[in-house]
């Protein structure tokens, strides 16, 4: 998995790269209020992996659901994460000095 800029993830294997987007939400996205440090998944790319494994392991649609939506929890995940490191970072200080 890599995580190349903050909107993105990737999981890459052998040719079967799968990307999710994400992007900070705005004001008029959703009814509900939001903060200024919320991403929400806006894309995901998934369809050669998905074809591979349809193909090799005869997996029905319900299957591949499962498969499609612990990827896209997984990526969620990994990108909040990233996230919450890279702000912890910053809060220490952004030019990457020790404060003490």
């Amino acid at each position: 998995m890599e995580i190349p800029d903050e909107g993105e993830v990737w999981f890459r294997n052998r040719g079967l790269d799968c990307r999710v987007v994400f992007s900070k939400a705005k004001v008029g996205w959703s009814k509900k209020p939001i903060t200024t440090d919320r991403y929400v998944m806006v894309d995901a790319e998934m369809g050669e992996m998905f074809k591979f494994i349809k193909t090799f392991f005869s997996m029905d649609e319900d299957e591949v659901s499962v498969i499609r939506r612990f990827l896209m929890e997984w990526a969620t995940e990994e990108h909040m994460k990233y996230i919450s490191e890279k702000t912890n970072q910053e809060d220490n200080d952004p030019n990457g000095n020790d404060p003490t």
